[in-house]
């Protein structure tokens, strides 16, 4: 398949929101460094110029804490 002839950029661009009622990390306990797919499993996607990513965890205070993070 060929590449297309014309482009355009698209300037809009989503804007940043704060995390309702986020957790305070220190709550959990002690943490260790692992890497994300340890404890998150995602999945990801395109649509034009927008992208949506969906992410999910085993256990609720994991989606708790990664909402915080």
């Amino acid at each position: 398949m060929p590449h297309p002839k014309q482009t355009q950029k698209y300037l809009r661009q989503q804007k940043p929101y704060e995390t309702k009622d986020p957790v305070n990390l220190s709550s959990f306990g002690k943490m260790v460094h692992a890497p994300l797919g340890y404890i998150v499993l995602g999945q990801g996607g395109d649509k034009a110029a927008d992208c949506n990513n969906g992410f999910f965890v085993r256990h609720d205070d994991e989606w708790d804490w990664l909402r915080s993070f």
